[in-house]
């Protein structure tokens, strides 16, 4: 059962997770910065999500469904104006698992779970695809 599908029109950047860890002066235990770019990036898809958030936090196993969607590449581009045939998936740029962690936080801080552990499983349709605009496309089930 469907429990929320909508678009967001802004493109996902990647958590990363190379980040030199540093001693937290105060509590004395070490920590992982968070990049100021990946930092704003989180807070422009919270503001587009906030709109769209449910009443109440979506509970149980949840199975989710991302499509990244990145504007198509000039040359593939041109190449589909002439009419040739071009696939649309995207095997370039960001690990998908960097972007899917982005994401499951933001949904996780916009209040659509209560923690993004409840997410069990990744729906059929689930990668980066090149679109005619950016975006990505979220699908959040009941995991049965």
């Amino acid at each position: 059962m469907i429990l929320a599908q909508f678009e967001i029109p802004h493109l996902v950047k990647p958590k990363g997770n190379s980040r030199q860890p540093f001693m937290n002066p105060k509590t004395g235990k070490m920590m992982l910065p968070t990049p100021p770019k990946a930092a704003k990036n989180a807070e422009n898809l919270a503001s587009l999500c906030a709109l769209l958030r449910p009443k109440e936090p979506f509970e149980g196993p949840l199975r989710v469904t991302y499509v990244y969607k990145s504007p198509w590449r000039k040359s593939d581009l041109q190449k589909r104006r002439r009419g040739k045939t071009v696939s649309n998936l995207r095997f370039t740029g960001s690990d998908l698992g960097n972007l899917d962690k982005q994401l499951d936080d933001v949904l996780q801080n916009c209040g659509f779970f209560k923690n993004d552990s409840q997410i069990s499983s990744r729906g059929a349709g689930h990668g980066k695809r090149w679109a005619d605009q950016g975006g990505v496309s979220v699908t959040i089930e009941r995991d049965e």
